[in-house]
């Protein structure tokens, strides 16, 4: 059976995986100034009321991934269209 509950906190999570990913490309300060005060939050969050933010993490990562997916290949077309 379908964990809706983790399936929307792993959704909600993954735009701000994306908008890290560009953060991080135009400017690098900020990006890591996010990645850092996101992962101190969740790691807090996880140790005071032990909610499972793995989940949280894991989306968040996933939306990195993709968008950094997506960044590397419209590079190389760009590259080559050029």
């Amino acid at each position: 059976m379908i964990n809706w509950k983790r399936v929307y906190r792993w959704l909600i999570h993954f735009p701000l995986g994306v908008y890290t990913a560009i953060l991080l490309v135009s400017s690098p300060w900020l990006g890591w100034a996010l990645v850092s005060g996101f992962l101190a939050y969740e790691i807090l969050e996880d140790w005071r009321i032990v909610d499972h933010s793995y989940i949280d993490v894991k989306g968040w990562l996933w939306g990195i991934g993709v968008a950094a997916g997506i960044y590397m290949i419209m590079r190389e077309v760009w590259s080559v269209l050029a």
